[in-house]
């Protein structure tokens, strides 16, 4: 459900190729119904293209970004240029997540017979004023209680209605973080100080394992990244404090993922 007509320049797009010639390729805005836009071989790829069919095909799904919407000739400008793989990855991934988010609307709309369009100016626009997006709504119920739409106006029915849902239908996936502690003692008992130390880290959520000397992998789960981070400062400064307490040395290196 796009509220725009057209995207706006600069925006990146999610699309879909349908047509692909010698000089460029026709793609369907996935989030703007009935509209397409052009990618001029020139902007395919960073790189010089001899065969323009070696960067995309027809069926493809990407991200591009818009240089410019020309709504007189119903096509907007893309480029598929300078676009990382990191940005598409997250793209896409916010892409399905209000794909799935605004088919549970419809759903929603179905079992109150009520009028999507409508349905979507009523409740979903006022959820989206205070939680960012729709699936956020959800997720949101899941992880802080019923009580988070006590500041949002609309309809008791529909707040019944998202709190049901969820409660049914709504889990969220863990999320984990990864570092590298080296740990290091020049202490007779050196290896069982070592030992003590990690086993001050070590819960459930917090797992442990052997590289190579110095070095010692530690994972984290949390529910949120936020969460995730807060147990990883916890159980470095355990190991941390535990070895620098007792004459050894330590450091802690975060991985990027």
């Amino acid at each position: 459900m796009s509220r725009k007509e057209w995207p706006e320049t600069g925006e990146l797009v999610v699309i879909k190729i349908k047509r692909v010639s010698h000089y460029g390729a026709i793609a369907e805005l996935l989030e703007y119904p009935g509209k397409e836009g052009f990618i001029h071989i020139s902007n395919v790829a960073n790189s010089w293209v001899k065969n323009i069919r070696s960067f995309v095909s027809e069926g493809q799904v990407r991200v591009a970004s818009v240089i410019r919407v020309n709504p007189d000739k119903r096509i907007a400008d893309l480029s598929l240029r300078k676009i990382s793989a990191q940005q598409e990855k997250r793209r896409l991934s916010d892409w399905k997540r209000k794909k799935r988010a605004n088919k549970i609307f419809e759903n929603l709309c179905k079992k109150l017979k009520e009028d999507p369009e409508k349905a979507y100016a009523k409740v979903a626009e006022p959820l989206i004023d205070v939680f960012g997006d729709l699936y956020s709504v959800f997720e949101n119920i899941k992880l802080n209680g019923p009580e988070v739409l006590d500041a949002v106006k609309i309809p008791e029915k529909w707040k019944k209605l998202l709190i049901e849902y969820t409660n049914e239908n709504i889990s969220i996936p863990e999320v984990e973080i990864k570092g590298v502690l080296t740990l290091t003692s020049t202490a007779p008992d050196g290896v069982d100080l070592i030992k003590k130390a990690l086993l001050k880290a070590k819960s459930n959520n917090v797992n442990i394992y052997y590289i190579s000397a110095p070095r010692y992998a530690i994972e984290v789960k949390g529910k949120t990244y936020q969460e995730a981070e807060k147990r990883m400062e916890k159980a470095v400064a355990s190991v941390v404090d535990y070895m620098k307490k007792h004459g050894g040395e330590a450091s802690f290196e975060r991985i990027k993922t």
